[in-house]
């Protein structure tokens, strides 16, 4: 019989990794605590997405794809939420729900897919 490993994968930031993908401009006014930092009537353009925007999620699922397929895992087409691959140790499935990963397979394979994932996110 063989030994499976799994290991849970927090993304800390998670919907800090999006980058607006349909031109959107948008700005915020200062944080509260940071007004020292800025002139008075001045707002801010986002660069990248934050917590808090409708878009985050969204952009944050399209570098979770990106981050899939360069790992090599193919996406079920049963969940959208677990992606697959077979390799010379067997099989290795990784399932998502939100910001959190969790990677089933051998202790290798699980490993080696946790190191890729850290080009994807720090």
């Amino acid at each position: 019989m063989t030994r499976m490993f799994g290991e849970l994968n927090d993304i800390k930031g998670a919907f800090l990794n999006g980058d607006f993908t349909h031109g959107e401009k948008l700005y915020m006014e200062i944080p509260e605590g940071f007004e020292w930092f800025y002139p008075t009537c001045v707002l801010l353009l986002l660069l990248k997405t934050i917590y808090g925007l409708k878009q985050s999620a969204f952009e944050y699922w399209r570098v979770l794809l990106k981050a899939m397929r360069g790992l090599g895992l193919l996406r079920s087409k049963a969940d959208p939420c677990v992606y697959y691959k077979w390799a010379d140790n067997g099989l290795c499935i990784w399932t998502s729900w939100v910001d959190d990963l969790l990677s089933i397979g051998k202790e290798v394979d699980v490993h080696e897919g946790r190191e890729k994932l850290k080009m994807y996110f720090s």
